[in-house]
Formats: structure tokens, sequence, C-alpha cells
């Protein structure tokens, strides 16, 4: 069967992997001149940085299986994670509290606010409760 996919993301190559391993013939298509949708980079003052909150750790051990499944985990990198928010041409820290309460783009209640929210979320162990709120919310 022949199969296109759109979009050169995880999921569209990911697709377009397993259905060929099944027989099938595929063309991916992507617009952007590059592959890999959020989970690509692009340069920040000469440091890369990824367009979305897309990371891989050592734990997901489905796409570290599929890594070395397609013959590229000897290229691999494991590169310890920092967390950054991209504001105003200016790159913050955003990995503590401290870092928090100096990210400037938000007024000090909305500073005290996001952190008192990421400290009861961190304490929720059941997520299911949150499944039947709505996907935005407005402040």
């Amino acid at each position: 069967m022949k199969v296109g996919i759109i979009g050169a993301g995880a999921a569209g190559l990911a697709a377009a992997y397993e259905l060929t391993k099944k027989g099938h013939s595929v063309a991916v298509y992507e617009r952007s001149p590059f592959v890999g949708g959020q989970a690509s980079t692009f340069d920040v003052g000469g440091a890369p940085l990824e367009r979305g909150y897309h990371h891989l750790f050592t734990s997901d051990t489905d796409m570290v299986d599929l890594v070395h499944e397609i013959g590229l985990g000897d290229r691999m990198r494991w590169i310890e994670s920092t967390v950054g928010t991209f504001h105003g041409g200016k790159i913050y820290n955003f990995v503590s509290a401290l870092d928090l309460l100096r990210f400037k783009p938000l007024s000090l209640l909305d500073r005290v606010r996001l952190g008192l929210l990421t400290l009861y979320l961190q304490r929720k162990k059941d997520w299911r409760n949150f499944e039947a709120l709505p996907h935005t919310i407005g402040f």
C-alpha cells in the first residue's frame, strides 16, 4: 500500500518507520526545511534551543530502544537537562524557585501564583482529577 504522512516530527517519522517495516511504501511530507518538529532546535546566541519542551530521558525506554533499533544508538549524546524560557531576546533559567522570582516578564503576583501552583501540582499524586478540566485556563 502507498501511504502519505504529513509531518516529519517524531510521530510522523515513527509512523513511517513502522509502516515501512510492514512492507508499505511511504512518503513523508514536511513543509519546514528540517525534520523533528517540536523536538528540533534553532540557534540562539550560538547555542541550540529546543522549539518545544521535548526531551528524551534515559527512562524513555521505548524511544531509546527505537533509536538503537534504527542504528543511531551510538550517536546519542546524553546531556544534563536544563530548563529555560526564551522571552524578549533573552534566555531565562527556569529550574529553581529563585529563577522564578527573577523572571521579570511576569509580575511579582503572577510569579508567586505560579510558584504556589507548582508546589500544589508537585504534591498531587492522582492526575486523573485534572482530566475533566478545560485545556485552556484564563487568568
